[in-house]
């Protein structure tokens, strides 16, 4: 079957979509043609067909509308997957269209998302949030196929009628083989491999940085040079000003999905500094490099919720530090200097998340719910 998948948010070669989702498609035997902001006009990647839409800002983003509803219609498909909520309106029109199935994938709660936005004023983030999910709602109704990132959105999506699949952000054992993992754990590196923005933490790892130099200057920490645009770098920019971190830290370019085992296996703690909310306490959003910490036997540090509660707390694979101490990088500084002078300690978290990742995590064992999910759409 030949499957058209659609990105107007994501880069080109993202983990979840290129790495994951259309490696996986393309295994199962579909034809797969993908559109995504790329300045590449047309280019064949690993047997893929990838047509390049206008890199845009997000809120310029509704002029590529025409060009994606253009690029759709010009082959006959026999599927659309859509990876973004400004696609819904372009989806049902090209639904309406080709009459033939859409699959809406949600790669989080967009609703929830416009609450953790810093710079959106509080006294309307609310009214906001609610119009974003009001909009997805009436537009999924239309669409009724589903694939979910998060267990949480399940019957979100279920109660309202939808064909819904949980596919959960798993990193691909295939990239993380055994010879990969962490074996030695005396080194004293610190690996932080997130975009480097404000809702995932950014300032809270500054602060990390500099509280953690200022008292242990043998510690290392590797930062993944992940941030998308120049305003971003900007604000990085600020921080590392702000708290005085330059050239505290070892910043490493960002590299493909199946070359990241070489740069993440070279640290013994991995950190998740994301800030807490409400919102994230009552969805529990889990990222993809969790499991890519536990695939290359890391210990890990993050926030509590839930979602880390079960995972990390209840196998032992690392520290989930309260609510409280979220904010404070002397407590993070004291469970990472802790961790690094007590190796036997590490070594036996990061073997228990290596061993989830194998039995439980790992992307593999999803594909065949995945492609039963995709047999049944074209029956």
């Amino acid at each position: 079957m030949k499957i058209c998948v659609i990105t107007s948010a994501h880069p080109v070669f993202d983990k979840r979509i290129f790495n994951r989702e259309i490696r996986s498609l393309k295994k199962f035997g579909h034809e797969i043609s993908y559109l995504a902001p790329t300045k590449t006009q047309y280019q064949i990647v690993d047997g893929v067909k990838i047509w390049g839409i206008p890199v845009r800002s997000k809120f310029a983003r509704f002029l590529n509308w025409l060009v994606v509803f253009r690029l759709a219609i010009q082959e006959r498909y026999d599927c659309f997957h859509i990876q973004d909520p400004d696609l819904l309106l372009v989806a049902i029109l090209i639904k309406i269209f080709t009459k033939k199935p859409v699959v809406y994938d949600v790669h989080e709660n967009y609703g929830d998302r416009v609450l953790r936005k810093a710079k959106i004023p509080n006294i309307i983030k609310d009214s906001m949030g609610f119009i974003v999910n009001i909009i997805e709602y009436i537009c999924v109704k239309v669409i009724k196929n589903v694939i979910v990132a998060h267990d949480f959105q399940v019957q979100r999506f279920k109660k309202i009628g939808c064909n819904t699949l949980l596919l959960e952000n798993f990193a691909k054992l295939e990239n993380f083989p055994q010879e990969k993992v962490r074996k030695n754990y005396s080194d004293k590196i610190v690996v932080f491999t997130g975009e480097l923005i404000a809702i995932r933490g950014a300032e809270i790892l500054a602060k990390v940085i500099s509280a953690l130099v200022s008292r242990r200057s043998d510690i290392q920490f590797n930062i993944i040079d992940f941030i998308r645009n120049k305003k971003d770098r900007q604000e990085w920019e600020k921080l590392i000003h702000k708290y005085n971190i330059a050239n505290k830290f070892k910043t490493i370019p960002m590299v493909a999905p199946d070359c990241m085992a070489d740069i993440v296996s070279m640290g013994v703690i991995g950190l998740i500094v994301e800030p807490h909310t409400g919102q994230l306490r009552k969805n529990p959003f889990i990222p993809t490099r969790l499991y890519e910490y536990f695939a290359c036997g890391l210990a890990v540090i993050t926030r509590e919720h839930e979602g880390f509660k079960d995972i990390i707390q209840k196998n032992g694979c690392g520290i989930v530090l309260s609510d409280n101490d979220m904010d404070n990088a002397s407590k993070f500084t004291e469970n990472i200097i802790y961790l690094i002078d007590h190796p036997n300690i590490v070594a036996e978290m990061g073997q228990k998340g290596r061993q989830l990742f194998v039995s439980k995590y790992n992307w593999e064992l999803q594909e065949p719910s995945f492609k039963e999910y995709y047999r049944k759409l074209f029956n």
